[in-house]
């Protein structure tokens, strides 16, 4: 009887250890995935302000030629 007391609680311990490292990898999975994520669209905003940046400085040197012309 406590042979089998103790095989129960050895499985319920791993099944709980295994639980624990599930959710851990699954929270890092998810932290890193949001890291990512947010990086990606820091950098897509960026290229776009960069990209805005330069058409108005286009736009400002075909202006001023046209004006001095």
């Amino acid at each position: 009887q406590y042979d089998l007391l103790l095989l129960l609680l050895l499985l319920l311990i791993i099944i709980i250890i295994i639980i624990i490292i599930i959710i851990i990898i699954v929270v890092v999975v998810i932290t890193i995935a949001v890291v990512v994520v947010v990086t990606i669209i820091i950098i897509i905003i960026i290229i776009i302000i960069i990209i805005i940046i330069i058409i108005i400085i286009i736009i400002i040197i075909t202006t001023r030629t046209v004006v001095k012309v």
